[in-house]
């Protein structure tokens, strides 16, 4: 057979296979979970360009769930790792995730060095940055589904009634997560200022104990719980009275920093009972039965 021939063969059967062999290097089989903000063939993309051994990972199987509306996690050979995503969708967000796999190849990669000296390998790996950006994550994921937040914030009230004034108070709040749940206790202390009347001027303080759960979805935080409110009113001989109520609120949860929160809240009080201050048989000021209310606070979030 002339020479030619068998180079031309040899050059035909090379590119044949060429294909083959591209098919065979696609990285690991994905498995999607749940709706994430990003597509499979966008994640495979991402990984391609930033994790140098992705074709050496075919035969493993890695999964990606979805925990929350902008959470999701990772799982390669029983490590872990969540990520929130934010508003991040698309390429941008198969972006931060292939990022942040990488650091997940490299402690899988880690651990099957050391287990030529160790029969036992973790079942969990450390979580990975917020933003995907390769600084040096947090250990365990379990810092990004439960964590604590302190915070501190101004309220301000209004009562429906034309003898229940305005209110204008602090409080401190602890709210603690374990994702999507939320457990938070507030303590604070609010004034209404002097009311006007033709007959007395009169005010109150009052504390307040407020005890609420819910559930957090995505950056939103939905509330309901009982309240205490110990209510001091003074003018004329001013009396003392403990309330209790029922409310419901709403917050938005802004991230100003790894660990800082701006919190707006929204919500509403309905008291179970209804006290009146009276001066020569004329109504002075009262409490509130049902009391809509705004918040900001600042929040520092740990796990």
């Amino acid at each position: 057979m002339p020479r030619s021939l068998l180079l031309a063969c040899a050059l035909a059967l090379t590119l044949a296979l060429a294909p083959a062999g591209r098919a065979l290097a696609q990285g690991p089989a994905l498995q999607l979970l749940g709706e994430a903000p990003f597509t499979g063939a966008e994640l495979r993309t991402a990984a391609e360009l930033r994790i140098p051994h992705w074709p050496g990972l075919e035969a493993q199987v890695l999964t990606v769930r979805s925990l929350a509306p902008g959470t999701i996690e990772l799982e390669l050979q029983g490590w872990r790792r969540s990520l929130e995503l934010g508003s991040a969708t698309g390429a941008d967000a198969a972006r931060l995730v292939a990022l942040s796999l990488a650091d997940l190849v490299l402690a899988v990669s880690s651990s099957g060095e050391q287990a030529a000296t160790s029969a036992t390998r973790p079942a969990v790996g450390p979580s990975a940055s917020r933003d995907g950006s390769g600084r040096s994550p947090q250990p365990g994921p379990r810092s990004a589904l439960t964590w604590t937040r302190v915070a501190l914030g101004a309220h301000a009230s209004k009562g429906a009634g034309e003898l229940e004034p305005w209110s204008f108070g602090l409080g401190l709040a602890v709210s603690r997560a374990w994702r999507p749940w939320l457990l938070d206790a507030e303590l604070g202390w609010s004034i209404a200022p002097a009311h006007g009347r033709p007959v007395l001027r009169s005010s109150w303080n009052a504390a307040r104990l407020r005890v609420n759960g819910g559930v957090r979805l995505g950056f939103v935080e939905l509330l309901a719980g009982p309240s205490l409110m110990p209510l001091w009113v003074s003018g004329g001989d001013g009396f003392f009275a403990l309330l209790s109520a029922v409310g419901i609120s709403a917050r938005a949860v802004v991230r100003l920093g790894p660990a800082l929160d701006a919190v707006l809240a929204a919500g509403s009080d309905l008291y179970l009972r209804r006290v009146e201050l009276q001066a020569y048989g004329t109504s002075v000021i009262a409490s509130p039965r049902f009391a809509p209310w705004l918040g900001l606070a600042l929040g520092w979030r740990g796990s």
